[in-house]
């Protein structure tokens, strides 16, 4: 029997894999996540053969490891790393062949980390799925694009063949892509991540299930239908508030006419219907994970550690950090207008990578709607770790003297002074102008530059001391 997920004592369906390992699943989330099996449940389904057969067994030519790692893609719970080039492409060809959307773009995602140590058997397995994509980022790692690009005039020609019976044409990198693929990835969430999207108009499959069997009552009044199964696989915090007897008389109400009338249990939440709606989403397996507006990550994410969500958590995480590195701004006036302190606290700190006027003069939607005491604590911040770290003693040059006075030693420690007053980041030593100003400096003394490996050295240094300095200066998280 496999491991946890796929050994819960209420699945109603076994997939037993070619190596005799058995995966019980539920039947609810398969038709949801796969369109093969959903065709396959409305099927007439022949009887048992013996009488003591419980719950059905169904045999896939799909060995433990790929069936364990696609059904994972599709189940609420945290999906683990493709451990093989080899079990990642088994994997995406089962998830192709039962039609699991949401399995193909995470196994295509999940291929592309080998890029890096495997770039040509990643090459040879994108060219075998006819995944154009995947075939030129696996051929960037190795620049072979680049030399083809330069070195012939025809095009980046594929010659392994494809899965299908016959063998398709040969095709170049200028042809447009007929690979059945689509291109998503939750390590880079799409650009809507970024964008004022909106979970307003949630997608049907998940607010308009029919087989829905629970009903949650939102703080607005609200009412969101979704699969009872789903949402304790999700949430074991949540699995436990339905398990409990109190929680029958709080919060269900079996005797309301729609629930008689369509079999549903009623579950309320203190939770407004946008928030609970975003959360949902993220959890349900069919379909690609959606794109949470920024404005909703803190809010959301907040409520998918109270319900202790791992999966929720972990893509939200994914889409926080990519605005965080791209729109540090934003993603600190979103965090301290939500009262999310540690991450306010961590890209605070973050822009101390970037100018102060740069912060200053900088325009984002959200300083419309933020109370001005974050953006105004955040300037004072970002003052105070220039002073501390203008403080800092640069004199490590002062150790060598040379015959030709090194009058470029002052410039170059009023050039870090002063920069280190503006941004006061150890990335400052990271500068090409200052590197290419300090060379300029040392003029034609070969004593000089012969000592510019000693200099960087000391750069390194001076990167530390600022780190350790600006660490000790406090960031007002309280009045976050």
């Amino acid at each position: 029997v496999a491991n946890a997920p796929f050994n819960e004592r209420d699945a109603d369906l076994i997939l037993r894999s070619s190596d005799y390992v058995d995966f019980r699943v539920h039947r609810v989330i398969l038709r949801i996540a796969s369109q093969f099996f959903r065709t396959m449940f409305t099927l007439p389904q022949e009887p048992a053969s013996r009488e003591d057969i419980q719950i059905e067994i169904v045999d896939v030519a799909e060995d433990s490891d790929a069936l364990n790692c696609v059904l994972r893609m599709c189940y609420p719970v945290v999906d683990r790393p493709i451990p093989t080039l080899e079990i990642g492409r088994s994997s995406l060809r089962a998830a192709l062949k039962y039609e699991m959307d949401l399995a193909i773009n995470l196994c295509k995602t999940g291929l592309r980390g080998f890029a890096a140590s495997q770039p040509l058997r990643l090459y040879a397995v994108a060219c075998t799925f006819e995944d154009d994509e995947m075939a030129d980022f696996a051929a960037e790692s190795l620049r072979l694009l680049q030399y083809l690009r330069t070195g012939r005039k025809q095009g980046f020609i594929y010659t392994s063949p494809t899965p299908s019976a016959h063998v398709s044409p040969r095709r170049t990198v200028d042809d447009p892509p007929t690979s059945c693929l689509t291109d998503g990835t939750v390590d880079d969430p799409p650009a809507s991540c970024l964008t004022d999207g909106t979970v307003d108009d949630p997608p049907a499959s998940c607010l308009t299930d029919q087989n829905a069997d629970l009903v949650i009552i939102t703080s607005d009044r609200m009412s969101i239908p979704v699969c009872k199964a789903i949402v304790t696989l999700a949430s074991p915090v949540l699995n436990e508030m339905l398990q409990r007897p109190q929680a029958i008389g709080d919060n269900l109400n079996p005797d309301s006419e729609s629930v008689k009338k369509q079999n549903q249990s009623i579950f309320r939440v203190p939770e407004d219907s946008k928030t609970m709606e975003g959360l949902i989403h993220i959890c349900w397996p069919a379909g690609v994970p959606m794109s949470i507006s920024v404005r909703w990550i803190p809010r959301i994410f907040m409520v998918a550690r109270k319900y202790k969500m791992e999966r929720a958590m972990w893509i939200l995480q994914q889409q926080w950090k990519t605005l965080a590195t791209m729109e540090p701004l934003r993603a600190y006036l979103l965090a301290a207008s939500s009262g999310w302190k540690e991450e306010a606290c961590a890209t605070a700190r973050a822009l101390l990578s970037q100018k102060f006027s740069h912060i200053r003069d900088t325009y984002v939607p959200e300083l419309e709607t933020t109370p001005t005491g974050p953006y105004y604590r955040l300037l004072l911040f970002h003052k105070a770790c220039g002073d501390a770290a203008a403080k800092v003693n640069p004199q490590l040059l002062d150790t060598w003297t040379c015959n030709c006075g090194a009058n470029w030693k002052a410039l170059h420690v009023q050039r870090i002074s002063r920069s280190l007053a503006i941004r006061p980041s150890a990335s400052v030593f990271n500068n090409e102008t200052m590197f290419g100003e300090l060379l300029q400096d040392m003029g034609s003394c070969f004593n000089c530059q012969s000592k510019l490996t000693h200099v960087l050295s000391t750069h390194a240094t001076y990167g530390r001391m600022v780190e350790e300095a600006t660490a000790k200066v406090c960031f007002a998280r309280s009045s976050v």
